[in-house]
């Protein structure tokens, strides 16, 4: 979040730096927050969501911002032919970053979510005194599927 923060308030400012200074200092602070998120993203789909999907909801996250980083320059390029300047990109830009900042704080872990869905499946199972053990990854070039296995106790 701190890193969204950041970002948007570099982006506010952005149309207030005229000197070349000032643009390498905004641009190294977005370079800053950009390392940062492709960093603690990893980190932060595991907590948010465990290691049972963990490869496709990384892939999905990854995919949107590649996706975005797509979308982003054509937006901002629009803005710049419409308006003549950089003024809109950049408030287009910071308004976007105040929206992650916004789902960064009401987006909460699914483990509760989780725990239940394990609960739903146990009581589905034939064996009813089993307990979930990892059992390991199976591994090929296009995908990666988790393998869970049941233990009786």
């Amino acid at each position: 979040m701190l890193a969204f923060i950041m970002q948007g308030i570099n982006m506010m400012m952005f149309a207030t730096y005229n000197t070349e200074f000032t643009l390498m200092v905004g641009a190294a602070v977005a370079g800053v927050g950009y390392g940062t998120l492709l960093a603690v993203f990893p980190s932060i789909t595991a907590d948010y969501y465990g290691l049972k999907n963990y490869g496709g909801n990384y892939g999905v996250l990854y995919t949107a911002w590649g996706v975005s980083g797509f979308i982003g320059p054509v937006v901002a390029a629009t803005a710049v032919d419409m308006t003549g300047n950089y003024v809109m990109a950049y408030t287009i830009c910071a308004a976007m970053l105040a929206v992650a900042v916004v789902l960064s704080i009401i987006t909460k872990p699914v483990k509760a979510e989780a725990a239940d869905a394990q609960k739903r499946l146990r009581n589905r199972t034939l064996i009813s005194d089993s307990k979930p053990a990892f059992a390991g990854f199976l591994l090929s070039e296009t995908t990666s599927i988790m393998v869970q296995a049941t233990v009786k106790k």
